[in-house]
């Protein structure tokens, strides 16, 4: 008989235990931060807090060298 499917259950075994009392010694996980504001809205003033100003996507095609000025 192999005795090695035996030690890897073994094994196993104590790694889920090991991880187990780990994630319990930790104690109860803290809450999320707040999430950020979007890149674009980071570092408004607290006059500009309730705008809905929001900046103009960019044109995603190119241009005919006759649009441009």
């Amino acid at each position: 008989m192999n005795p090695l499917p035996f030690r890897l259950a073994k094994l196993a075994l104590a790694a889920t235990a090991a991880s187990l009392l780990a994630a319990c010694a930790t104690g109860p996980a803290a809450a999320p931060a707040a999430a950020a504001p979007p890149a674009w809205q980071q570092g408004r003033s607290a006059a500009m807090a309730n705008s809905t100003l929001a900046p103009l996507a960019g044109k995603l095609t190119a241009t005919a060298p006759a649009d441009i000025p």
